[in-house]
């Protein structure tokens, strides 16, 4: 397997993955593989240009820095133009060596941000067409540990689908487990809000880097009087996902962890969630790239069945990652 890009995340999935699986051979694509890192003896540094004609999977961890542009667009009331600027800047860092055909056989996972655009563009430019997302694991952890800490609801692992779009409010697909959302529904806002601060406050969720960031955007976004089942949950992940990073760096040992599971699942030919090329509207429509679950033993991907309120966020989020790659190619 072949890491390309090794900030922080790169870094700490190659460690985690070589170490563990010391009979396989991996390669770090970096612009300095003169580095020292410590790694074990069946990792080899090097870079874009000295990447083989073999037919290794590709995890692709390149990125600018987002963080920093996202808060220059954020104080200047334009976060979408942040994005896009994002967008931009990640997309020209690997986009110069995929003009060959160094990817166009290979399986590539990309956890470049936004990670459903870098998709369609890395499909595009070098016409590989075994390309997948990354990402949708973390949401659907996310939406879990909220469930639990809010509502008190346990849900296993494979019990909650998740689709739509990564960084763009995952959709979790709550038809796929009957009366949830109901039970998201009934409590109070207050009393869920009170629940979670409490989780944050105590060692149910310790790994948390700022547990005071929870409480303000909950404040910020509140939507009482809503009941909407899906608007609460979505609300409540993403005030777990800002508590999770430390100043404007990404929670690196959680994402780090996912990735570990990822590539590690993709060596014992699991089941994953990723999201991957399919058609919207499913019935004859333009390819977009959704989440879903990749079957690795025999390569089929499937969307999670979707009731119509579900269909009709996911159409939504379809249409604004349109916008976001018109935005990305006028910028």
């Amino acid at each position: 397997m072949v890491v390309w890009g090794l900030g922080a995340l790169g870094l700490a999935v190659l460690h985690g993955v070589a170490a563990r699986h010391p009979h396989r051979r991996f390669v770090g694509i970096t612009r300095d593989p003169l580095r020292n890192n410590g790694f074990p003896p069946n990792v080899r540094l090097g870079d874009v240009a000295r990447l083989g004609v073999d037919d290794a999977p590709v995890l692709v961890c390149v990125a600018d820095e987002e963080a920093e542009v996202l808060r220059q667009y954020l104080v200047a009331g334009q976060l979408d133009l942040g994005r896009a600027m994002v967008a931009r800047n990640n997309r020209r860092l690997f986009h110069p060596a995929v003009l060959g055909d160094r990817l166009r056989h290979r399986t590539v996972l990309m956890v470049t941000n936004p990670v459903e655009l870098m998709c369609a563009r890395l499909a595009q430019t070098a016409g590989c067409r075994a390309v997948y997302g990354v990402g949708m694991q973390i949401d659907a952890e996310r939406y879990r540990d909220v469930l639990r800490a809010g509502w008190g609801i346990g849900l296993g692992a494979d019990e909650l689908p998740v689709s739509g779009m990564h960084g763009l409010e995952a959709i979790p697909v709550l038809s796929a487990v009957p009366g949830l959302a109901a039970r998201i529904a009934a409590p109070p806002w207050p009393v869920v809000c009170d629940r979670l601060h409490n989780a944050a406050r105590t060692d149910r969720l310790n790994w948390l880097l700022q547990p005071q960031r929870l409480a303000a955007v909950l404040s910020r976004l509140r939507p009482e009087p809503d009941d909407d089942p899906y608007r609460r949950l979505a609300i409540a992940a993403q005030a777990l996902a800002a508590a999770e990073f430390n100043g404007w760096h990404p929670p690196v040992h959680r994402a780090g962890g996912h990735m570990n599971a990822l590539v590690d699942s993709w060596f014992t030919t699991e089941r994953v969630r990723v999201s991957a090329a399919c058609q919207w509207p499913p019935a004859g429509g333009a390819e977009v790239f959704l989440g879903g679950t990749l079957d690795l033993a025999t390569g089929a991907f499937g969307l999670p069945d979707l009731n119509a309120t579900e269909l009709e966020r996911v159409a939504r989020q379809v249409e604004s990652m349109r916008a976001l790659t018109v935005a990305v190619e006028e910028s």
